[in-house]
């Protein structure tokens, strides 16, 4: 009886191992297959699908690469210019001045506000503790006298302009300045001129404007 089982389970052991090596010849057959053809779906071949990050690994990879190149440029620095002073000069015509009364009703009808400390008139804009534009006297100390009466002249008065302005705008604070003086010569009919006393000549005025465009710049 013994050997009847003995002998089933050697049968049984000699089929068992018969199907494990079918199985692994038929396992590598397949793989020599798929090796030769690939798999195929509706008669065409398939494709094993990449994932996201395959496709897109080396175009990152470029991507990092490029902009590692790349140089970020630098805003170029604004040149920072040295204060400087714009002086236009209204002068009286030759052999005359001006008169201490006809001078105190043409500042006193201008924005200017007189200084009582300095003796000067200057302009000020809104909400500024500092004044734009400043008007002294051309004649040596500048200062004018509050009451300027028959017994006050001068042969001219001196409009200077701070750069850079107080004024957020340069450029409207230079105009400004042109502009009261032509106010002020409507009534005193004097001479514009220059720094030196000289008429100011177009080129001048030009070149004046340049300077205060830079400080805009």
């Amino acid at each position: 009886m013994d050997y009847v089982w003995i002998g089933a389970a050697v049968l049984a052991a000699l089929w068992g191992a018969k199907a494990y090596f079918e199985s692994r010849e038929n396992k590598k057959l397949a793989e020599e297959i798929f090796e030769k053809t690939p798999p195929t779906l509706n008669g065409e071949e398939k494709e094993e699908p990449q994932t996201q990050f395959e496709m897109k690994f080396d175009e990152i990879e470029e991507i990092s690469e490029a902009e590692a190149d790349i140089v970020p440029e630098q805003p170029a620095e604004k040149p920072q210019l040295e204060p400087d002073l714009i002086v236009v000069q209204l002068m009286s015509r030759p052999n005359k001045v001006f008169q201490g009364l006809d001078l105190q009703k043409a500042l006193s009808d201008s924005p200017l506000q007189f200084d009582s400390e300095k003796c000067v008139y200057e302009l000020f804009v809104q909400d500024q503790d500092k004044p734009i534009i400043i008007a002294v006297n051309q004649q040596a100390p500048g200062r004018f006298p509050e009451k300027m009466g028959t017994d006050f002249s001068t042969q001219g008065l001196s409009f200077l302009l701070p750069l850079p302005s107080t004024h957020e705008s340069n450029v409207q604070s230079f105009e400004a300045m042109l502009a009261l003086i032509n106010q002020i010569n409507s009534q005193l009919d004097g001479l514009v001129c220059n720094d030196r006393g000289r008429l100011l000549t177009d080129q001048q005025l030009d070149q004046m404007q340049a300077k205060v465009e830079a400080y805009d710049a």
